[in-house]
């Protein structure tokens, strides 16, 4: 059985982004119609409550992923995205439904292979989610291991120096779509007689933070 919302006409959002008294057009958010999810070919089943968030999120333009990479063949397009772990497995699958409808034609969302991994994971790893648009609204999702981490506590005034080392080592030095080399963490922990998993600790509870303090800010 599949399970369906439906509304008078499909949503549209626009985007608008404020940036030095700038105004910006967006890509629209064009939900679909109708929404049906299978998880590992089990159906799953959305409740009012789960679709209302979805609406709002869109409305709000709450886009919590960032691609890392992309491939394109003839017939499909490949793309990498990270998303913060602190996200319920329930967003997660949200964010996949705004993700395709912030493709415009139908043809491209159903070219379009979306392989999902946490924060500070790479594309050489296995995907935690690997997420395809059928048509009219399906989506197939294969989901491998999705772990929501607490929210980290603020950063203390050390670490965030730390933070900032981080951050200005990794800007010196070769640019990358994907995360922090180690190279960088090293050095920083040779500057501070730290152990490179201290400073990627730091350094990842940070990213976090910062993040989670944005989404929460959206909510409020």
């Amino acid at each position: 059985m599949v399970k369906y919302y439906t509304r008078t006409a499909p949503y549209k959002v626009l985007l608008i982004l404020l940036f030095a008294g700038i105004v910006w057009a967006q890509p629209e958010i064009d939900l679909p119609a109708s929404i049906n999810l299978t998880i590992n070919e089990s159906e799953f089943s959305l409740s009012t409550g789960w679709i209302d968030s979805l609406v709002d999120d869109a409305l709000s333009g709450k886009i919590h992923y960032k691609i890392i990479g992309a491939k394109r063949s003839e017939r499909y397009i490949l793309t990498n995205v990270q998303i913060p772990q602190i996200l319920t497995l329930n967003e997660v699958l949200r964010q996949i439904i705004i993700y395709y409808s912030l493709i415009p034609a139908e043809m491209d969302r159903e070219k379009e292979i979306l392989n999902l991994y946490p924060y500070f994971s790479t594309p050489g790893e296995k995907s935690a989610l690997t997420a395809r648009y059928i048509s009219e609204g399906y989506f197939k999702i294969e989901l491998n291991l999705w772990e929501t981490v607490p929210f980290p506590d603020q950063p203390i005034p050390e670490d965030k120096d730390i933070f900032n080392q981080i951050l200005q080592t990794a800007f010196n030095g070769p640019q990358s779509l994907g995360d922090v080399s180690d190279t960088v963490f090293e050095k920083v922990a040779g500057n501070n007689h730290m152990t490179i998993g201290q400073v990627r600790s730091i350094y990842q509870n940070t990213v976090l933070w910062q993040i989670g303090s944005q989404i929460r800010s959206q909510t409020e």
